[in-house]
């Protein structure tokens, strides 16, 4: 019986722990932004965000090149 409690005790703390944490995540709209989109042929900048930051890419595979 006393083991049924600890039980159920633990999993309602991992509970409210784990909806903690995701309340305490930001979203993504919040997140560092940067994007820029620049024409191949007339070199026309089509889109920029936040162009000047310096931000670094989250992994090489994501950077493009022609």
């Amino acid at each position: 019986m006393i083991v049924k409690r600890v039980i159920k005790s633990g999993v309602r703390a991992l509970a409210l722990v784990a909806l903690a944490v995701m309340t305490m995540t930001v979203p993504a709209e919040a997140r560092r932004y940067a994007a820029i989109v620049v024409d191949h042929d007339t070199g026309k900048v089509i889109h920029s965000r936040s162009a000047d930051t310096l931000v670094y890419p989250a992994s090489l595979t994501k950077m493009m090149t022609l």
